[in-house]
């Protein structure tokens, strides 16, 4: 069986094809974990892993949409993170690379 850890099944790419992706990864047996990077898209992955028995989610805020959280963020965080098919925490952390956000804020 092969395990793809960090996928973004969210991202607008697979706006067209998002079920046909998903039957491709079914039909291969695969398993797949897609990271949200805000609460939108950690929701959006608990969704898909709600709905589908080979998908799990990490739910987080990558440090690159720091300045944009919701200052509930923690909240809605956990609270999605409590899903029983929600595997781990990430996008989170620093990331200092781009400077996308204010080393603060991360």
């Amino acid at each position: 069986m092969f395990v793809d850890v960090h996928a973004h099944l969210d991202d607008k790419a697979f706006d067209d094809d998002r079920h046909q992706v998903l039957e491709n990864i079914k039909a291969a047996g695969m398993v797949v974990v897609t990271a949200g990077s805000d609460i939108e898209t950690s929701r959006f992955s608990v969704e898909l892993a709600q709905r589908y028995d080979f998908i799990y989610a990490c739910v987080g805020v990558h440090p690159h949409e720091a300045a944009k959280v919701q200052t509930d963020y923690l909240k809605q965080l956990k609270e999605l993170a409590e899903h029983p098919k929600v595997l781990a925490i990430g996008e989170i952390g620093l990331d200092y690379y781009y400077e996308f956000s204010d080393r603060k804020l991360q």
